[in-house]
């Protein structure tokens, strides 16, 4: 009697594994047809720019010498969308630029090393091939790549502002996502 009980609940275990196993497929099918439906609906309102096998998205607009550049921290969605209050005032006065990190708004996912010294490579040639001077607002974690940026680029510079701003040892002991372990401790404030 326990055998048949036993061979009844394996095959239910079984059965269950099966209809997870062929649903999860179906899921991912859907998500992907959601996407593309919604990027038909809600096309990028900037440029996309290739950026290491990957298309980065940046919205520019207005006028000057140098381009205010926003970045958005630790998790923000779309920068486009979170910093409209502060960016739709400020190009009434010189040029900004918004641009989405990988993975995050209209920018496409990518493989590519998540290290700090990376990642402000992407944003060089981002504003290179885009034709924007540099002055950077960053908020939160994101002022720890402009920080790196300046280091590495001081000459292209003209500013930083910091918004809820960060500091290196900030996140030193900081659990990341595995995904997102930025290695950002490396950045020294040397500016």
């Amino acid at each position: 009697m326990k055998q048949k009980s036993r061979k009844r609940n394996v095959k239910s275990i079984g059965i269950i594994l099966l209809a997870i196993a062929g649903l999860l497929p179906l899921g991912r099918i859907y998500e992907q047809l959601c996407r593309d439906a919604d990027y038909k609906r809600y096309p990028p309102v900037g440029e996309m720019v290739e950026i290491d096998g990957c298309s980065m998205h940046l919205w520019a607009d207005g006028t000057g010498t140098a381009t205010v550049v926003f970045r958005a921290g630790y998790q923000i969605p779309s920068g486009y969308i979170d910093f409209y209050p502060l960016y739709s005032e400020i190009v009434k006065y010189t040029r900004v630029a918004v641009y989405d990190k990988p993975g995050y708004g209209w920018s496409e996912t990518t493989e590519a090393a998540r290290d700090i010294d990376h990642i402000t490579e992407e944003i060089h040639s981002l504003l290179e091939q885009s034709g924007e001077k540099h002055l950077f607002v960053a908020h939160s974690i994101a002022s720890l790549e402009a920080i790196r940026f300046a280091q590495r680029y001081g000459d292209e510079v003209r500013g930083i502002m910091l918004i809820d701003g960060a500091n290196p040892g900030m996140y030193a002991s900081m659990e990341l996502l595995p995904s997102e372990t930025f290695a950002y401790q490396r950045v020294r404030l040397s500016i």
